[in-house]
């Protein structure tokens, strides 16, 4: 018997399924804008000790782990909308922790978003295709076709909040460069 969690099938209708993924791309969005903006800066502002280099590598290492054997646990013990829900909220400590980035702070946070990392991305998929199969057969269409829509928006949103990081990154270092300027300039005045 196929395990269902928390997707109850006879109260899923074709607009609250697009509700839901409109509301998992969002939250990527909202997540990955500040998350990516940072990673991009992390060999750049975090040079004391290589911490931002070697806090993103435990970062991927404990995402590497996680991925493999937390997804199903996950899955059992909170269901798909909550295990998306807390892998999400596990990347605020990360984005905190690069306010204060010293070994205690970034090492933690960055094995804590590993984790939550190696939980999301397999869980995020699951659900968005059981939406998928559920669309498909409410609507009786191409099942491909809706898939293909579905974590099109996913990576759509995803690339978007990229983007979106790159660009508050390239600010804040274009910022933060005129400043160191201005106040170079005025010390030779």
């Amino acid at each position: 018997m196929e395990e269902q969690h928390d997707i109850p099938q006879d109260s899923m209708s074709p607009r609250r399924i697009i509700k839901n993924v409109g509301i998992n791309c969002f939250l990527i969005f909202s997540i990955f804008m500040p998350y990516m903006g940072l990673a991009y800066l992390q060999s750049s502002l975090h040079t004391h000790q290589n911490i931002g280099v070697i806090s993103q590598t435990v970062l991927f290492a404990s995402m590497m782990f996680s991925c493999l054997f937390l997804p199903r646990l996950s899955l059992s013990l909170l269901g798909y909308k909550w295990s998306i829900i807390l892998a999400c909220i596990c990347h605020i400590p990360w984005i905190a922790a690069n306010g204060y980035a010293v070994w205690m702070t970034m090492i933690p946070a960055s094995i804590l978003v590993g984790i939550s990392g190696g939980v999301l991305w397999p869980v995020k998929s699951a659900y968005l295709n059981k939406l998928g199969a559920e669309y498909t057969k409410l609507t009786k269409t191409d099942n491909e076709t809706i898939m293909s829509i579905i974590f099109g928006s996913l990576f759509a949103c995803l690339s978007l909040a990229k983007v979106m990081g790159a660009a508050v990154s390239s600010y804040i270092l274009t910022q933060s460069q005129n400043s160191f300027n201005f106040s170079k300039q005025t010390e030779e005045d």
